[in-house]
Formats: C-alpha cells, structure tokens, sequence
C-alpha cells in the first residue's frame, strides 16, 4: 500500500515577478514547513523543482491521501504571504493515485498522480483530483 500526493503551486509566478526570487524561496520554504507538518514522520516530502512538490506516503490507503491532500489544498489556500509591502495568496492543484497491483514499478504511479495534478490546474485550480489504479478519475 503506497500513495502519491502531486501538486503544482497556482498563481506563484507573480510573487517572482513582483517581490523577487528570495521573497519566492521563502514562500516556497513555509509551504515545505506545511507539507512536513501535514504528514507522518515515515512520509517522503520532495520538491521536484519550480513550485512543484511530491509527498510519498508508505503504508498509506488512498482514501486517506486524499484526505491529507484536502487539507494541505486548505492549508496552502488559507495561507497569505506578505513581504515588502506585498500580500500574496496561492492556491495548490494537486493530484493523487495509489500504487495499482498491477504496477510493474512505480512509473505508472507517478503518471497518475502528475496527469490528476494537471487536470487539477486545467479544471479550475485549487481542487484535489484522484486518479487510483486504472479506475475512472473522480474529484474531491
């Protein structure tokens, strides 16, 4: 039993943009301090680069990934970020899948949680999408 948890930062470019790279590492910085809050101790917690993150969660059921995947979707959208004078608000697109018994490795894992992620961007942002095994998608 393993879970993927997948998410891309929505509408952080701006805070570059507007406040600079270091005003970004920070940001990104407090939402790592988030992401570990939110998960045990046995859990990967990774940025994969940019505003992207992945959190491995050994031993973990798909029902309750997503339940962590909502809550840090609510952590992340009630966070607001100030610096120089700016305020900042994004929101997570975030995607997660299950490693299927019929997953050779864990490639096809991976695919899921990142193709959920990016529906999630492209479906509105800020949501949660789920995609177990081979199963139809359904969103939370």
């Amino acid at each position: 039993m393993l879970s993927l948890i997948m998410m891309d930062l929505d509408h952080f470019k701006p805070v570059n943009d507007t406040a600079g790279h270091a005003a970004g590492d920070e940001l990104l910085r407090l939402i790592g301090e988030l992401l570990q809050e939110s998960v045990r101790q046995q859990d990967a917690v990774a940025r994969l680069g940019g505003d992207e993150f992945a959190l491995l969660l050994p031993a973990c059921p798909l029902e309750r990934a997503t339940e962590i995947a909502e809550r840090i979707r609510q952590g992340i959208e009630a966070l607001e970020f100030q610096v120089d004078g700016y305020r900042f608000r994004v929101t997570a697109s975030i995607g997660v899948s299950n490693l299927a018994v019929d997953d050779r490795d864990g490639g096809p894992l991976v695919k899921r949680a990142d193709r959920a992620s990016y529906r999630a961007k492209h479906q509105g942002r800020n949501q949660v999408i789920v995609q177990a095994g081979l199963s139809e998608v359904s969103e939370s």
